[in-house]
């Protein structure tokens, strides 16, 4: 029996972040303060994180501070935003525009991931004067595959515009890491093979 495909998104790219260590999981984990925010999240709006070690029952790991936040919106730019000095004073501000499709994923000081949620869309908050207009953009990026991929199938993207070498994130939603891959000098084609479990999503960018 053929395993489910997986929903695939791909994201326009100008800047992002890719720390230059090498990635631990499970180390910690990081979740809205507001366990509401599971489809949703309002803009310009303070948004307090809890961070605790991955393993909560005898907290034998935990993340370096300072704390990072990665914004992979739908059709726009990712943005990188640091989000606290210690693991009790994180928070978090969106600034995209109300409707935009965004996944969240969180790096420590080392570059070590604390996890991604699921795409969540954001909704008007108290006001809008945060919003950042994405800048336009000649940088494109796109694949073979434009709706749904099975695990182990091949993903091929291309890149036009932009200034090589590229660096590029495959980004599963509610995945404990982010794969990073960097082409070599010159190259702007790639290919994915796909190991994000079956039903869920991933992100590109």
């Amino acid at each position: 029996m053929k395993p489910s495909p997986i929903s695939v998104s791909l994201f326009l790219l100008s800047t992002l972040f890719s720390p230059i260590h090498a990635q631990t999981s499970f180390l910690y984990k990081w979740a809205f303060e507001d366990t509401s925010l599971q489809q949703t999240v309002p803009a310009c709006t303070r948004l307090p994180i809890v961070i605790t070690s991955f393993d909560t029952t005898t907290n034998a790991t935990k993340g370096t501070p300072p704390y990072y936040m990665t914004a992979l919106a739908v059709g726009s730019t990712p943005s990188t935003t640091l989000i606290g000095t210690s693991d009790t004073d994180a928070s978090y501000t969106v600034t995209y525009p109300v409707g935009t499709r965004v996944l969240f994923s969180v790096t420590d000081g080392n570059g070590n991931p604390g996890g991604t949620n699921a795409p969540v869309v954001v909704t008007a908050g108290a006001n809008d004067d945060c919003i950042i207009t994405p800048p336009t953009n000649s940088f494109t990026f796109t694949s073979n595959v434009t709706s749904e991929l099975s695990t182990c199938e091949a993903l091929g993207l291309s890149i036009t515009g932009g200034t090589s070498p590229y660096k590029i994130s495959f980004v599963a939603a509610n995945a404990p890491s982010v794969t990073n891959t960097t082409l070599p000098r010159g190259d702007d084609l790639y290919t994915y093979i796909n190991r994000a479990s079956p039903g869920g999503q991933l992100v590109g960018a």
